[in-house]
């Protein structure tokens, strides 16, 4: 199916308002997924790159982890969180 042809969910999409993003895909997406991940590794979080590159916030990670990301934990640095080893 080609990027132009209208598929009956996509009409309905666009008579209500809904808009499609570009697919990304080839090198498009490669280039895409490492501008990301530089960012990413220089402290950007998952959701200001998706709403920076008006993206889902799924699919941001899907492309860092393409690209080998090793993902952040969730949460502020320092949250309180206590080493397994402080723990027993």
């Amino acid at each position: 199916m080609s990027e132009t042809q209208a598929t009956p969910a996509r009409t309905r999409a666009v008579r209500h308002g809904t808009r499609y993003r570009t697919r990304l895909v080839g090198e498009e997406r490669t280039a895409r997924a490492r501008e990301l991940l530089t960012k990413y590794r220089r402290g950007e979080s998952i959701r200001s790159l998706a709403g920076t590159y008006d993206m889902a916030y799924g699919t941001v990670r899907r492309l860092l982890l393409e690209q080998g990301a090793d993902l952040q934990s969730r949460g502020p640095r320092g949250s309180g969180a206590r080493a397994a080893s402080d723990r027993l």
